[in-house]
């Protein structure tokens, strides 16, 4: 694939935004190392790239491996439960330098919602939160006490979207 290729041929890139291309997850598998060797890498976009849960592990290796980075865009996907739960992990560890993670317009449970929400009472980065159209469970189905003691606990948090969530 030519965008591996040419995401390698740099290794100074601090934004890289390759929203809306329809990579699926095979593709974000084929160029992860690529992104995960821009070392000075500080936000990027995989919105709307048809991805699914599949690219689970893409997205653990790029959070575990590539600890520059503040801004994370993976909103408008077919992205389930198991992804948040996985970001939420590392999300509770001290390297965790993301400042925005948008996870709006996916395919979220309460589960996955929750997880986020649990983490991020510990959270000492993360400064924009948002769910925008990714749950229609209802306010009923969060759990109001780690939605709660979040809202109480979190020094970082600036800006919750929980828009056009069926609340």
């Amino acid at each position: 694939m030519g965008l591996s290729k040419l995401i390698s041929s740099n290794h100074m890139i601090q934004m890289l935004n390759i929203a809306d291309n329809g990579i699926g997850n095979k593709g974000l598998e084929f160029i992860t190392d690529a992104i995960i060797a821009q070392q000075s890498l500080v936000y990027l976009n995989i919105e709307n790239n048809n991805l699914t849960s599949k690219c689970l592990p893409s997205i653990k290796k790029l959070l575990c491996k590539l600890s520059s980075i503040v801004d994370l865009w993976l909103g408008k996907n077919e992205i389930d439960d198991s992804l948040p739960i996985e970001v939420s992990y590392q999300i509770f560890k001290p390297y965790c330098k993301l400042k925005r993670l948008e996870l709006n317009e996916n395919n979220l449970s309460e589960i996955g919602i929750n997880a986020v929400f649990e983490a991020m009472v510990n959270n000492k980065s993360i400064e924009y939160l948002n769910f925008e159209g990714s749950f229609k469970c209802g306010i009923d189905r969060i759990r109001m006490p780690y939605l709660n003691l979040m809202l109480q606990t979190n020094e970082t948090l600036k800006h919750l979207n929980i828009s056009n969530c069926g609340i």
